[in-house]
C-alpha cells in the first residue's frame, strides 16, 4: 500500500508548514491534493491511512481532498492530444506509439483550508 507512504509525507509537511507560520493543527478544515491517474492511487486506501496517520494530532479530524487528473497525452506524430482509457498509450487518431504525457503524473499537495482564528 504506497498510498501510507504517500499520506505520511503528506501529514507531516502540513505538520512543518503550519509549525513555520506559527499556526495550530487544529485551525486545518482540509488538506487538498493533486494526484494524476499514473500513480494508481486507491483513494479509500488514502483516507484509510490519513485517519490513522492524523488520529493522534491536531489534524484529526479534517478531510483529506484528492483531485484526480486523468491521463493525457500528446502525440508527436500529428499533435492530437487526448484521455488515455486503457493501458496502451496509443494517439487516438493515427495509432502512434510516439506519444509523450501531459498530464496524470501529479502528484503534490494543492493547498490547506483553515479557519481563521
Amino acid at each position: 500500500m504506497h498510498e501510507y507512504g504517500i499520506v505520511s509525507t503528506i501529514v507531516n509537511t502540513v505538520l512543518k508548514e503550519l509549525s513555520t507560520r506559527n499556526m495550530e493543527p487544529e485551525q486545518v478544515i482540509s488538506v487538498n491534493m493533486v494526484a494524476g491517474k499514473l500513480h494508481q492511487i486507491i483513494e479509500e486506501n488514502m483516507q484509510f491511512a490519513f485517519e490513522v496517520l492524523t488520529k493522534d494530532t491536531g489534524l484529526s479530524g479534517c478531510r483529506l481532498n484528492i483531485e484526480f487528473k486523468p491521463v493525457r497525452i500528446r502525440c508527436r506524430a500529428c499533435g492530437t492530444e487526448g484521455e488515455v482509457s486503457g493501458a496502451f498509450f496509443l494517439c487516438g487518431a493515427c495509432q502512434s506509439h510516439d506519444v509523450e504525457v501531459v498530464t496524470g503524473k501529479e502528484l503534490y499537495l494543492e493547498n490547506l483550508e483553515v479557519r481563521d482564528e
